[in-house]
């Protein structure tokens, strides 16, 4: 898998550039910079308008309680979509203009899913301020553990003081005895 990527990484490049003098050589260096242009303005919309309604989709989900599994699916596909189209080149637009294609765009995302758990690896690393999240180790967010119960008080009435230390508003203190700390 990682030399499919280097090979990717490596080659995308040069048959961009052979792409583009080829387009060059054709119709000009502005219509290729304007077609360039073009691709990346409607590749922008698109994304815009598809990513809206599947966040629409995603959320009527939710709200009927169902878990959002195609609409994931269908995000990492306009993500994918998305990053293909920032690369600019006419070969990476043709990719990710695909990929705006609902069915192609599932089939794409499911193929990848499927190797990356047929390839048994898959890698999670996420990050804070607050130590974040690694799927390989533990959170080494660093302080006590506290372990304590609590006791609901209820809400005070509107416009009465109340103390931090003990929940008590001012002219109830004399009414009760001190609390003893367990």
């Amino acid at each position: 898998m990682g030399l499919i990527i280097l090979a990717t990484i490596l080659s995308v490049p040069v048959v961009e550039i052979a792409v583009f003098i080829e387009a060059g050589n054709r119709v000009g260096v502005w219509p290729t910079v304007g077609g360039v242009i073009l691709t990346a303005i409607i590749g922008t919309a698109l994304f815009r308008h598809q990513g809206l309604g599947l966040i629409a989709r995603a959320r009527s989900n939710l709200e009927a309680g169902q878990m959002p599994l195609r609409e994931v699916v269908d995000g990492l596909g306009l993500l994918i979509a998305g990053i293909l189209l920032l690369i600019p080149g006419f070969v990476t637009d043709a990719l990710g203009f695909l990929l705006f294609v609902p069915p192609i765009r599932i089939l794409a995302v499911a193929g990848l899913i499927k190797r990356v758990m047929r390839s048994g690896q898959a890698h999670v690393h996420m990050s804070a301020d607050t130590g974040g999240f690694n799927a390989h180790q533990p959170n080494n967010s660093s302080g006590p553990i506290i372990d304590g119960d609590f006791v609901d008080l209820g809400e005070p009435e509107r416009g009465t003081l109340v103390h931090k230390e003990d929940g008590q508003s001012p002219e109830n203190q004399n009414d009760q005895q001190p609390r003893k700390p367990e």
